[in-house]
């Protein structure tokens, strides 16, 4: 069941994860040394979304559990793809791209496939792939690694945003803004390395990218909190009848 003092605590808990992510992704910003601030910064992710499914398995609230190994899994390589990221691109890139495919796997898990699913992506991806045809960019023969990864968050974004004709909004508009954000701070990534204002575009990258995984490490006490409070919901709306 959830109570006041759950929702109190998971406002605390994640909102000490928040600061937590601010702090190293400052430190990150203005120190440089990827190799320990970029490696903390993204371990406050990935500890945040086992700590918010530790906290709803502990309460028993977790009911679709795919999607919380999922969306973990999905953290994980994206953790992996900050690291890759340092030294190897291309390894780092390919890291990032399995971490969007779980993410959009886990979303499958609150809302199945539709028809509304593929026009929305076929959408996203054609402003995707606009964005990269068209900006000045000098992509030094990554043109095809750059197109694939598009299609990939592309796929992602629009199943984000196709949750918004799902059963609850809040859960909908939680993933959204966690994916946008992501797919934004990959497109100030993609400006920074392919052009001459790298500086101000990885900061740019940076003020996105982890408010963007922290926003959806929040996700599973977000879904398992309001999933549970439907169900409450129904159940007085049956008893009155």
């Amino acid at each position: 069941m959830v109570t006041q003092k759950l929702k109190r605590n998971m406002i605390i808990i994640n909102s000490i994860f928040f600061v937590l992510m601010a702090v190293t992704d400052y430190l990150y910003i203005t120190k440089g040394n990827a190799y320990v601030f970029k490696t903390l910064a993204s371990s406050v992710f990935v500890l945040c979304g086992i700590v918010n499914i530790l906290m709803m398995l502990k309460y028993r609230l977790v009911k679709n559990k795919k999607f919380y190994i999922l969306l973990m899994l999905g953290l994980c390589f994206a953790m992996a793809g900050d690291v890759l990221l340092i030294e190897h691109f291309i390894i780092g890139a390919v890291s990032f791209a399995i971490g969007h495919i779980f993410y959009f796997l886990s979303y499958l898990c609150l809302k199945k496939l539709s028809w509304l699913d593929l026009f929305l992506a076929l959408g996203v991806i054609a402003v995707s792939v606009l964005v990269i045809l068209l900006a000045p960019l000098n992509f030094r023969g990554m043109m095809p690694l750059i197109m694939v990864y598009a299609v990939v968050i592309s796929i992602m974004l629009s199943k984000s945003i196709s949750l918004f004709w799902g059963k609850n909004k809040k859960i909908a508009i939680i993933c959204f803004v966690g994916s946008f954000m992501f797919f934004l701070s990959d497109l100030f990534l993609m400006i920074a390395m392919f052009s001459n204002i790298g500086r101000v575009m990885n900061i740019l990258c940076l003020a996105f990218y982890y408010p963007a995984e922290i926003i959806l490490a929040y996700t599973p006490s977000v879904v398992a909190i309001l999933d549970e409070g439907n169900t409450e919901q129904k159940l007085d709306i049956q008893n009155i009848q």
